[in-house]
């Protein structure tokens, strides 16, 4: 970010110096490529790039009571509205996964979505869902109020996915890490 005190002079792209006052300071932020943004605060003029977010955040959540609802027909379609739902609000999925009782969902999201926006709706949708389009005879289903959430660095992000990817293996191996699940107790 470059920053001028108005009057002592502002940078063009290429680092030399122009003419003094705002009228110059306009002139050089308008040269600048377009993934770039100049505006005056008071009297300062400030030339910033576009924001560059990556936030990943880790989510697991499980069912009402940790029921074992999610088989079959209605995992497939719960992992979908939870996808479409994220798709919609911006965020961009990069794994989700599970066993019968919990919801894994690895994304990564935007500067304008918050953590707990994102997990209510998508919470909301795929219940909503679940209770009215697949179980019309009036079965239950609801998750619980509470989720655990963790951000992760771009480093793990395989690590972390392929976690995911493989739920029922690790649950059925007894392999899991304590950390990315949400009942099992961290020592």
């Amino acid at each position: 970010m470059r920053v001028r005190r108005r009057g002592f002079g502002v940078e063009d792209p290429a680092g030399k110096p122009a003419s003094k006052g705002l009228r110059a300071a306009k002139a050089a932020c308008a040269a600048w490529d377009s993934a770039q943004a100049c505006c005056r605060i008071g009297k300062w003029v400030v030339a910033m790039r576009q924001a560059g977010v990556a936030v990943y955040v880790h989510v697991a959540w499980g069912t009402w009571d940790r029921l074992p609802l999610l088989e079959g027909e209605l995992e497939r379609r719960v992992h979908r509205a939870i996808a479409a739902k994220c798709v919609e609000l911006g965020a961009e999925v990069i794994a989700l996964g599970g066993v019968e009782d919990h919801i894994h969902l690895l994304a990564r999201l935007p500067a304008t979505l918050a953590l707990a926006r994102l997990i209510g709706e998508v919470k909301g949708a795929s219940s909503h869902l679940a209770t009215h389009d697949i179980h019309t005879d009036g079965q239950f289903f609801k998750w619980q109020g509470a989720y655990g959430a963790a951000s992760v660095s771009p480093r793990a992000l395989n690590d972390v996915s392929a976690y995911i990817a493989n739920q029922k293996a690790h649950h059925r191996a007894q392999s899991l890490i304590p950390e990315w699940e949400p009942h099992v107790a961290v020592q």
